[in-house]
């Protein structure tokens, strides 16, 4: 049974809003402004990733031991003899990043331990479906972030990737797109959504080299 109340000019759903939220209480979800990473969102992101680590006898184990020595290592610039692969300094380590680090060195991290050939089990649908939930203004699509401001541009970025699945191309220039757009290089980011159309043009078009005006 569908409960809902008429308050302004919405209707909510009960059922999907918490109590406090249905009283007007609390603020209704909204959607993350850029270059921002919510308290609900780092939390979330933080017991996908405590969830999904794994010890053996308080040593950090799997997947996740090559990853996070591989980002000691290329990424941090460490000395390989100092990574510390112990509870007591992984759990820290990496609760501070996930709670008090910017959202380009968290975005950075995440997408690091997603394209890593050793990247852990389903850790990017968790991430993806976590980000969604708590409407960040990141999302994932494939092991590429990008920024969104709507959940309209959410559904269109999804949609161009589904739409360049399969030319690697155009998916290439996309994915560049999405990460310049990230990191607030819009003229580049700008620069390969172009590309990506016209790679996509000359697949439906052969033999054509530019874009030229609609008839």
């Amino acid at each position: 049974m569908f409960y809902a109340f008429q308050t302004g000019a919405h209707l909510l759903d009960r059922t999907q809003i918490t109590f406090g939220q249905a009283e007007g209480v609390s603020p209704l979800p909204s959607q993350q402004q850029l270059k921002t990473v919510s308290p609900e969102t780092r939390a979330a992101l933080w017991a996908l990733i405590h969830g999904n680590l794994t010890f053996f006898q308080r040593q950090i184990s799997g997947e996740w031991a090559v990853v996070l020595r591989d980002w000691h290592v290329t990424r941090e610039f460490k000395a390989i003899d100092e990574f510390l692969e112990g509870y007591e300094s992984v759990v820290p380590k990496l609760k501070n990043l996930i709670f008090n680090g910017t959202y380009v060195e968290i975005f950075d991290f995440l997408q690091f331990a997603i394209r890593h050939r050793k990247h852990p089990y389903r850790l990017d649908e968790g991430i993806a479906y976590n980000l969604t939930r708590t409407k960040a203004a990141y999302r994932l699509e494939g092991n590429t972030f990008f920024p969104v401001q709507s959940e309209e541009d959410a559904a269109t970025v999804s949609r161009a990737f589904r739409d360049a699945a399969g030319h690697r191309g155009a998916l290439q220039h996309l994915k560049n797109s999405a990460e310049a757009a990230t990191v607030n290089e819009w003229a580049e980011s700008i620069t390969q959504s172009v590309h990506a159309v016209e790679a996509i043009s000359k697949l439906l078009a052969p033999g054509t080299n530019t874009l030229r005006p609609a008839p």
